[in-house]
């Protein structure tokens, strides 16, 4: 699918390493770390995309998936 003809909730490009992670009801912790993506590859806009450019991904993460970052989110 094309990403023009994606439906308008989806339009959120993710890309290896790329961490997603819901912005509704955080506390609900859906989230995803990408180790393998197909090119063109797209979510929801119900979840941020986040890219790691100057920290190891798989840190961040663990970071984004603490129940610290979720306490703090969830407030």
């Amino acid at each position: 699918m094309q990403f023009d003809d994606a439906p308008k909730r989806a339009r959120r490009k993710v890309k290896l390493n790329d961490i997603i992670i819901s912005t509704v009801r955080p506390n609900l912790k859906h989230y995803y770390y990408f180790s393998e993506v197909e090119s063109n590859f797209i979510v929801s806009t119900g979840f941020a995309v986040i890219s790691s450019k100057m920290i190891n991904p798989r840190y961040l993460y663990y970071f984004v998936t603490s129940q610290f970052f979720t306490d703090y989110l969830t407030q």
